[in-house]
């Protein structure tokens, strides 16, 4: 950061209202221009300048009237960036002054610095020759800044000499590191003989480090001992934008979370889903401190839980959330602020679940298998038959039925079929309209019942006879099965 005076202006004594103050130089896009201002009586007021911010107030060493060589004196100072157009800032005096002296100077700085606000104290002069005089209040000074100090006198005075080193200085508590030594700019100071006499004297000293609470003082030796009013005035700089700090982003590498779970029983885990987003704290810098951000460190591992067994156990998904790393760093004037780094860790989630009996278990995959359905019927007569697995089709029922006379034969219509009633194949003793049937071995009857729960209409059961003894029967009757 660098600020260096432009043009240090010429004194000019206006006691007249509407007068203006000529801006020295060449001004570019950039420079500030300080307009000071000392005059007397000091119940006279100035209005501020068009487009000009006044520093503080005005300020007097007291409230004595006006008269030849005495009466306080008032101090004053205003700032304005330079824009295309400027023109002189008019004065307007509230009143007639019986005397009034003014000068503007011109600064610029570095073109990747920002003017701070400046700020400003003032003191008394007591009459002495040498004099010195102590601000009374104190100011925290940047580094690389300059303070501007302007005095005026009651009376006038030929001669003012300023030391190179004490014209502006501090009082030690604490103590600023300066840069060089009191300039004094204008040139020379100004002395007023006409009217009711005064004199004025303006300069600056540059700030290599500077201290927060400092009390800043000022020395002079006028031809004779004098009283008058001093102003400081401070200008930092700072980094233009220091509130916006945006490092590296945080590459993170996001997988499915799938862990594997041995069980015996069904135990699904969601799978956790991880949103990475950029990060952005905020971080707050005092003046004169330099912050570095450290680099975000993030690891990513699998979620392995432990679940035990014998309950069912889901634990909870992992969710991770990332932001932006923007912080916003609030910095006084004339510092640098670099935000620290946040640093975030991630650690493994691993839930132990206990179940009943004091058991741990690390469950295994569930694995679903389909089988036959294949029951087990207990028949009549204590016969156990266990039936082959029946498949189901769906089909027109169209039985053939035969009467007893054997010239005829009766088909009846389709019948609509939905769903085929469980019907096994079952060998064993007959049964025929109740009464068992009485057979000689080696005769053999396999029979096959109705099917249970579904009838379309009422029918006799055919019966197939396989020995060729009984092949001469037409009826059951005749076989001496009823």
């Amino acid at each position: 950061m660098a600020i260096s005076l432009k043009t240090a202006g010429t004194w000019a004594r206006m006691v007249t209202d509407g007068g203006t103050v000529a801006i020295p130089g060449t001004p570019a896009a950039g420079d500030r221009m300080f307009l000071f201002g000392t005059w007397k009586t000091y119940t006279i007021t100035v209005a501020n300048p068009t487009n000009w911010t006044p520093i503080g107030t005005v300020f007097a060493d007291g409230t004595d009237a006006a008269g030849n060589g005495t009466g306080s004196v008032a101090v004053m100072a205003w700032y304005r960036d330079w824009q295309s157009g400027d023109a002189a800032p008019a004065i307007d005096y509230s009143a007639a002054p019986t005397e009034g002296l003014w000068v503007i100077q011109l600064w610029t700085k570095a073109g990747g610095d920002t003017w701070g606000a400046p700020q400003t104290v003032t003191a008394a002069i007591a009459a002495a020759d040498p004099f010195s005089a102590t601000a009374s209040a104190t100011l925290d000074v940047p580094d690389a800044s300059v303070v501007m100090c302007l005095i005026g006198l009651r009376d006038d005075s030929s001669t003012l000499a300023r030391s190179a080193t004490t014209a502006i200085e501090d009082d030690g508590s604490p103590d600023v590191t300066w840069n060089g030594n009191y300039v004094e700019s204008p040139a020379t100071h100004i002395s007023s003989t006409t009217g009711f006499d005064m004199a004025a004297d303006l300069g600056h000293r540059f700030v290599t480090t500077g201290a927060d609470g400092v009390s800043l003082t000022t020395t002079g030796d006028p031809a004779a001992a004098e009283s008058g009013s001093a102003k400081w005035v401070l200008q930092g700089l700072f980094v233009s934008d220091p509130k916006t700090a945006t490092p590296d982003l945080v590459a993170l590498t996001t997988a499915t979370f799938a862990p594997t779970i041995t069980l015996p029983i069904l135990s699904t885990p969601p799978t956790a889903t991880l949103t990475s987003v950029l990060f952005e704290p905020t971080v707050t810098a005092t003046a004169h401190v330099t912050v570095t951000p450290d680099p975000v460190a993030l690891t990513s591992s699998l979620l392995v839980p432990t679940v035990s067994t014998p309950v069912l156990a889901t634990p909870d998904a992992v969710a991770l959330s990332l932001s932006t790393f923007e912080p916003d760093v609030e910095a006084g004037a004339g510092t640098t602020a670099t935000p620290d780094v946040v640093n975030l860790t991630s650690s493994l989630f691993a839930p132990t679940v206990t179940a009943t009996d004091h058991q741990t278990a690390t469950p295994d995959l569930v694995a679903l298998s389909l089988s036959s359905f294949a029951p087990t019927v207990t028949a009549t007569d204590h016969q156990v038959v266990t039936p082959g697995v029946k498949v189901l089709n769906l089909s027109t029922f169209e039985p053939s039925i035969v009467v007893f006379d054997p010239n005829q034969t009766v088909t009846p219509s389709p019948a609509s079929l939905t769903l085929q009633a469980f019907a096994p194949l079952v060998t064993g003793d007959a049964f025929v309209n109740g009464a068992k049937a009485k057979f000689r071995p080696p005769h053999n009857i396999r029979v096959r019942p109705e099917a249970a729960r579904l009838r379309v209409q009422t029918h006799p059961i055919s019966v197939e006879i396989f020995d060729q003894d009984l092949a001469d029967f037409t009826t059951l009757s005749d076989m001496g099965l009823i």
